[in-house]
């Protein structure tokens, strides 16, 4: 039989009364609310049913067990025959001695050799190698003869060590000896119906890890152990500061608790730490800009030679910005990411992370790591706008797929660049959310990383990185729905908005097409006034010149737009200062002689509007992928033929648009 310590201890306190035990008494000596005492007591007869026993009540009085004297001694026997279940190993042993001193500190070493089972001189040798591994946690050991043993440090270090043992697979809340106590987990489980409109927003590995730290700030409150206020970081609960409140509402309507503004400050950050679920709708702080210009550079410091491919790819630059909002928090907070998905991809794309530790040494760290496992999630994002580059963008479109992942923004775009990289032209590709299914019908078939019960679409169900087998069964259920054709359950208001899509697409490939034109310059003309010129051909005023201008400036301050590898300057950035997509050619009489532009010929500008659609983006993205990828464009570019440029030109554009028509149209 096994039984876990709070059924234990109320069946212990049952056993051994001999008159009604209030239910309000019973939840004040377990240290648990009434709600989890009424809990206990509806599942409490699968051990009582095997001794004849069962729980009674009397109005006004309390529970009892009622059954006779032998039965009661038998179950009584049973429950001190049970004792503590024993570690596995030495690492369990050391968790669970550190939570021990935690839980209950002053005890002497004699205490936990026989908690544990093991000798004296072992739990000595134990605590001399916890000792060095504390000190990783800027956590002290004390040993004193006359008060015990205890651990010094701050409140927060000691609740990240604590959350670190808990994230140990070898350690799981509910078995014996652990710290918090299950109860205050399963209160939180309970309070979900409070707590899901506040915290929807996050993925599930990020809710899964705040109810781990709610769990142990509720336990270190009840112990006695309340945050201080600390200066440094009163200024912290920035755009989460109302959630956190109302999050601590719910908290004392729980556990009957009330946080101190300390604590609402670090729930506050720890909120601010948590991955959103979906890209679209996000929030978008004040700082977004700073953010946006961050993702920037570290797009510079991923691959300087696909920089300016990937400059133009709004999901990469807005899905690094959303993501380094949190990561920055954890980053600075030393706060543990927990998600099963990072050992695969640590496993699947080694060839990526060193690129990526790059793209992630210009964050403002104030010297703190960067854990491999924050370098992971910013790896999805880059490997799925690699995947979008390598698309082929071919014509034909059938089917429209949803891609349901739970995992967060970047490992959603990572799956769907496999599919589309996988399938083509063959299918549409749609990032969906798992918490949104009144999207869904708009799919012909989902394909997710989760179970998904309450929809009647076809769906197929994969890991994140998909292998051989997995890409075998979506070209199975592609196959069969290519034979039942495409989903016919389209809105009208759904082809009035993608016949909306298509003209605002064409209108910007038409302003792009007009106002191209190609610039003569001096050859001795230098970079500050080659950024000069373009602001003046291209803003309408003066001080959308000086936009532009200093757009461009600031780019260059990220990194060089001088591509010496295709032989000309691409000069790109968003910008206010034009309110339309502009594609110029700066041709210098003889090229370039200025040493700063390392022989290149000539230059080209593309600008996109601040306000622009993600669309329109994509599509000088389009433009500056044929740079590389069609050699007689970029010949023609580099010789200045103004109509061989446009001709080129125009057949990305009528390529692009064809394209993205179709998808659109398709619903």
């Amino acid at each position: 039989m096994r039984i876990l310590p709070r059924l234990k201890t109320l069946l212990g306190m049952l056993v051994n009364e001999v008159k009604p035990l209030p239910v309000r008494e019973v939840a004040e000596r377990l240290r648990v609310s009434r709600r989890t005492v009424f809990r206990e007591l509806a599942n409490i007869d699968r051990v009582l049913t095997s001794y004849g026993l069962e729980v009674g009540s009397h109005p006004g009085e309390g529970v009892f067990l009622e059954g006779t004297a032998a039965a009661k001694s038998k179950l009584l026997e049973d429950l001190v025959s049970l004792g503590s279940q024993d570690p596995a190993d030495k690492q369990e042993r050391h968790h669970k001695l550190v939570l021990a001193i935690l839980r209950n500190p002053g005890q002497k070493l004699a205490t936990y050799a026989e908690q544990f089972h093991v000798s004296v001189p072992t739990i000595s040798h134990d605590l001399d190698e916890i000792e060095d591994w504390l000190g990783q946690w800027r956590l002290e050991l004390r040993r004193k003869s006359l008060t015990g043993l205890s651990v010094a440090g701050t409140e927060t270090a000691i609740r990240r060590l604590i959350l670190h043992i808990l994230y140990d697979s070898r350690v799981s809340p509910g078995e014996p000896g652990n710290y918090p106590h299950p109860d205050i987990i399963l209160d939180l489980q309970d309070s979900s119906e409070e707590l899901n409109p506040l915290l929807s927003w996050m993925t599930p590995q990020s809710r899964d890890t705040l109810n781990c730290y709610l769990a142990v700030m509720v336990q270190r409150v009840m112990d006695g152990y309340s945050l201080e206020e600390d200066a440094a970081l009163a200024n912290e609960s920035g755009e989460y500061g109302d959630q956190a409140e109302k999050v601590a509402v719910v908290i004392q309507e729980v556990f009957n608790l009330t946080l101190n503004q300390a604590e609402k400050t670090l729930l506050a950050i720890e909120l601010s730490a948590c991955r959103p679920n979906a890209l679209e709708g996000v929030r978008k702080g004040s700082d977004q800009a700073d953010l946006m210009a961050l993702a920037e550079k570290m797009v510079a410091g991923f691959d300087p030679r696909l920089a300016h491919q990937l400059y133009l790819d709004n999901i990469l630059i807005e899905g690094l910005a959303i993501h380094l909002r949190s990561a920055l928090v954890r980053i600075r907070h030393h706060i543990e990411l927990v998600d099963p998905l990072l050992e695969l991809l640590r496993q699947n794309y080694p060839d990526i992370m060193a690129r990526c530790r790059s793209a992630c040494a210009v964050l403002p760290t104030d010297g703190e790591i960067i854990s491999d496992d924050e370098v992971i999630l910013v790896a999805t994002h880059f490997q799925a706008a690699i995947l979008r580059l390598a698309d082929p963008g071919e014509n034909q479109v059938v089917l429209r797929v949803g891609i349901i992942c739970v995992h967060g923004i970047g490992s959603s775009y990572l799956l769907a660049s496999q599919v589309k990289r996988a399938f083509g032209s063959r299918i549409i590709t749609e990032v969906g959310w798992h918490d949104d299914p009144d999207k869904w019908p708009q799919y012909d078939f989902l394909i997710s990383t989760t179970e998904l019960s309450n929809t009647d679409l076809p769906v197929v169900v994969v890991p994140t990185i998909l292998a051989a087998s997995d890409i075998k069964r979506i070209e199975n259920h592609l196959s069969l729905q290519q034979k039942i054709g495409a989903s016919p359950t389209r809105q009208p208001e759904n082809v009035l908005e993608g016949l909306s899509q298509v003209e605002d697409l064409a209108r910007a490939g038409r302003k792009i097409i007009e106002g191209f034109r190609v610039i003569t310059l001096s050859g001795d003309t230098p970079f500050p006034a080659l950024l000069e010129r373009v602001g003046r051909e291209t803003g309408h005023t003066p001080e959308a010149a000086a936009m532009i201008q200093n757009g461009l400036e600031e780019r260059e301050k990220i990194a060089s737009q001088v591509i010496q590898e295709l032989g000309l300057v691409l000069l790109h950035c968003r910008t206010g200062g034009v309110d339309q997509p502009v594609f110029i050619l700066l041709n210098p009489e003889g090229g370039f002689q200025d040493p700063y532009y390392r022989g290149t010929k000539t230059a080209v500008a593309m600008l996109v509007p601040q306000t622009a659609r993600r669309e329109v983006a994509e599509m000088l993205g389009a433009i500056s992928t044929a740079l590389i990828e069609n050699p007689t464009l970029l010949l023609a570019i580099q010789n200045g033929g103004s109509e061989a440029v446009l001709a080129g030109l125009q057949k990305v554009l009528v390529d692009f648009l064809v394209h993205s028509s179709l998808e659109k149209l398709k619903g």
